[in-house]
């Protein structure tokens, strides 16, 4: 019980950040919105704290967003989340290659659509 209690409070406090940064670069408030939703919805559909997430996590997740959710979503959270990781949490480069090939995978179907 503890653990999911720590996870719940980095996850709070990774939000918090995040709010904050977004703020701080004079981001409007819409993007500001997205983007934190964007934390808040990959949080409550993985369980996890967004510090502790894998290429794996984010494959899984994105596969079921892209079931569900408007190509504008998608994007949103994609761009609020590599936002959040490369920006403050600076996690290692696999994360940023992976961001890099969905952003190509969203290039390649946006336009054949």
């Amino acid at each position: 019980m503890k653990n999911e209690y720590e996870q719940q409070q980095r996850s709070d406090y990774l939000y918090e950040q995040h709010v904050t940064h977004l703020t701080l670069q004079d981001k409007r408030p819409a993007t500001i919105d997205g983007y934190s939703r964007a934390l808040r919805r990959i949080t409550h559909h993985l369980d996890k704290s967004p510090d502790t997430l894998t290429t794996d996590d984010l494959k899984r997740y994105f596969a079921q967003l892209i079931k569900t959710h408007s190509w504008s979503t998608v994007r949103i959270d994609r761009n609020g989340l590599r936002k959040l990781w490369v920006s403050y949490l600076l996690h290692p480069y696999l994360l940023e290659l992976y961001f890099v090939r969905l952003q190509l995978f969203f290039r390649k179907h946006i336009t054949t659509k």
